[in-house]
């Protein structure tokens, strides 16, 4: 009757730790975010980013250890959540969209970001190879007809 007793005193000690699958059970609001947890806050209060089982909330972004949760605000000059780039205005056109997104031929870094235009360097693209190729084949075709030109010219006299 013992041994049945602490076999099952036992056994409900280990699933208390490491749950059914062997792995350790997460412990929501110690500040650690463990296997099962997108965030832990040092709390289990939801509505601050982290909420009562330790998931970030929509709207949400948490990072570190205790999660530190925001609302990211595009315009405020830091980068967070999904913004690539924050150049502290909400303008679109001068690098840092108003997502918070670099801009096609912009490249950003810093905080608030520093936006320049990335200089154009010409390349043969598709068009380029074609407008190549039909040049090659005018000056050709124009070398070969002045060839034969002054072969005529040569022969007539």
């Amino acid at each position: 009757m013992k041994k049945t007793l602490f076999l099952i005193f036992f056994l409900a000690f280990y699933f208390s730790l490491f749950g059914q699958n062997g792995l350790p059970v997460a412990i929501c609001g110690n500040s650690i975010v463990e296997p099962g947890e997108t965030c832990d806050d040092g709390n289990t209060t939801s509505g601050d980013g982290c909420n009562s089982i330790c998931d970030v909330e929509t709207g949400f972004y948490c990072s570190g250890e205790p999660s530190m949760c925001i609302v990211p605000v595009v315009g405020d000059g830091m980068i967070s959540g999904t913004e690539e780039c924050d150049d502290g205005n909400t303008n679109n056109g001068d690098g840092c969209s108003d997502q918070g997104l670099i801009e096609p031929d912009y490249m950003c870094s810093g905080q608030p970001s520093v936006c320049t235009l990335i200089p154009l360097v010409p390349t043969l693209g598709q068009w380029g190879l074609i407008t190549l190729s039909l040049s090659l084949l005018i000056f050709g075709v124009v070398f070969i007809g002045l060839k034969r030109l002054r072969a005529q010219l040569s022969f007539s006299s």
